[in-house]
């Protein structure tokens, strides 16, 4: 279910930001499952100027690697590679990192796995 609802949620960030929407402020307590219809985004108050739709998939990415108890980005890389493309995948992995320092005292140190997951995106988003 897990993986369901996380190719649910990339699938619908992904067609809103081809739409020209940024969601902002993407967290869990800003995102709703349901059995029925899936992957629910709410709470639009925050309004983001600039690389919004990158900081909107930074904090996807943060936390759904954070609140996965085996901390493993395998589900996230397919998902990724599918949108590579459309995304600056250094800036994501900028804001993720900041994230991630911020955050080492509530879910831990989780630069590894973060490096892992990025840096095959990084290499092959950077090259013309």
């Amino acid at each position: 279910d897990a993986k369901r609802t996380l190719g649910e949620l990339f699938e619908d960030l992904v067609k809103a930001h081809q739409a020209g929407i940024v969601y902002g402020d993407r967290w869990p307590h800003n995102i709703l499952v349901d059995p029925a219809l899936g992957a629910i985004n709410i709470d639009f108050d925050l309004k983001l100027e600039g690389p919004g739709k990158e900081l909107d998939l930074a904090q996807v990415i943060f936390y759904a690697i954070a609140l996965d108890k085996d901390r493993s980005p395998a589900a996230l890389a397919s998902l990724l590679r599918n949108v590579q493309k459309d995304y600056d995948f250094n800036l994501i992995k900028k804001f993720v990192g900041t994230k991630e320092l911020r955050s080492r005292k509530k879910y831990g140190d989780l630069s590894g796995v973060f490096q892992d997951l990025f840096e095959p995106l990084c290499m092959t988003n950077s090259e013309p």
